[in-house]
């Protein structure tokens, strides 16, 4: 079930095997660079994902999203850190 924006956290909710409800947050991997070069009118320039670059971004984004002191409200019962 997606909660909505302004409900942080989980983005979604889900049931386990076990009945608990769990937390679950979306995000999306971005080139800030590409981002950029769009809004100021460059279509030429897209962004090259390697396994490299998305297993850093990937790690960066889950460092950021697993802090359980930045954690606020949620219906969970649990954090996990």
């Amino acid at each position: 079930m997606a909660r909505g924006q302004g409900n942080d956290p989980p983005d979604c909710e889900a049931i386990d095997a076990l009945g608990h409800l769990i937390g679950i947050e979306v995000t999306e991997l971005v080139d800030g660079v590409a981002i950029h070069r769009r809004k100021i009118g460059d279509s030429r320039l897209t962004a090259e994902w390697d396994r490299h670059k998305v297993r850093v971004q990937l790690t960066g984004r889950l460092r950021v999203e697993d802090t359980p002191s930045k954690l606020t409200g949620g219906p969970t019962t649990r954090i996990r850190s």
